[in-house]
């Protein structure tokens, strides 16, 4: 009797398993028709690429949003989404997500194979793992958007960074601008601050794409390995 109870608590275990497994990523869907397509509405979203619309919004942790060619059409925030699962733009996504004023948070990691990301006035975009910008993948802060990456920025794409003080783009692992097969990184300070605030060892300052620095504000006690020299245009402060 033991056994069969034993059996059927696997079986149970891998059921939910495979449950809890299954569908947690969402797929953007949205038709064009002229009108502006918002992240929260669920009509916009599949549980299939280029499947059926009307599943549940990538807003919180447990769902994974992803783009690609099945939809380009340009996305944009009515609302918070204070913590995906993680954020996914395929090299056959070529369409716009804007911010538009609100905050557009991963619980992992943000990687950009294609389409561009704008983070306009009082735009946050947030992820609590990397931030991957490959290639054909942009992002572009203006006004006081802000920008914050728990683990390690990866440029292989373009990033332009918010401009003004270090409160605007927060980076606590490394900063990494590519020049390789994968692609050729361009970083635009904007006559901005980045502020490294390193929580752990290893990581490193490696500019072999093009781009500098206008300021640096580095306000943590752990070490920033530099790979190469490089350029500071204006202020170098290290607390």
């Amino acid at each position: 009797m033991k056994n069969i109870y034993k059996t059927l608590l696997i079986i149970l275990f891998v059921f939910i398993s495979s449950v809890v497994e299954a569908g947690p990523n969402r797929y953007w869907v949205a038709v064009d028709d002229g009108t502006d397509k918002m992240w929260d509405n669920t009509a916009n979203w599949s549980e299939t690429s280029g499947g059926y619309e009307g599943a549940t919004a990538p807003v919180t942790a447990n769902l994974v949003a992803n783009f690609d060619g099945n939809s380009i059409v340009n996305v944009k925030l009515g609302a918070d989404v204070n913590k995906a699962r993680k954020i996914i733009v395929r090299a056959g996504y070529s369409g716009t997500i804007n911010l538009n004023g609100y905050h557009l948070a991963s619980k992992n990691n943000i990687a950009l194979y294609g389409g561009t990301v704008l983070v306009p006035a009082n735009s946050f975009l947030q992820t609590w793992g990397d931030l991957y910008i490959y290639e054909g993948g942009t992002v572009t802060a203006s006004g006081d958007g802000k920008i914050k990456v728990k683990g390690n920025v990866h440029i292989r794409g373009k990033l332009t960074a918010p401009g003004g003080d270090n409160t605007r783009f927060v980076v606590h692992g490394g900063f990494n601008v590519y020049d390789d097969d994968s692609g050729s990184g361009i970083f635009n300070h904007s006559n901005g601050t980045v502020t490294f605030s390193t929580k752990g060892t290893g990581h490193a300052i490696n500019i072999v794409g093009e781009g500098n620095f206008y300021n640096i504000y580095k306000n943590a006690q752990k070490h920033l390995i530099l790979s190469k020299p490089i350029e500071v245009e204006n202020n170098l402060t290290n607390i």
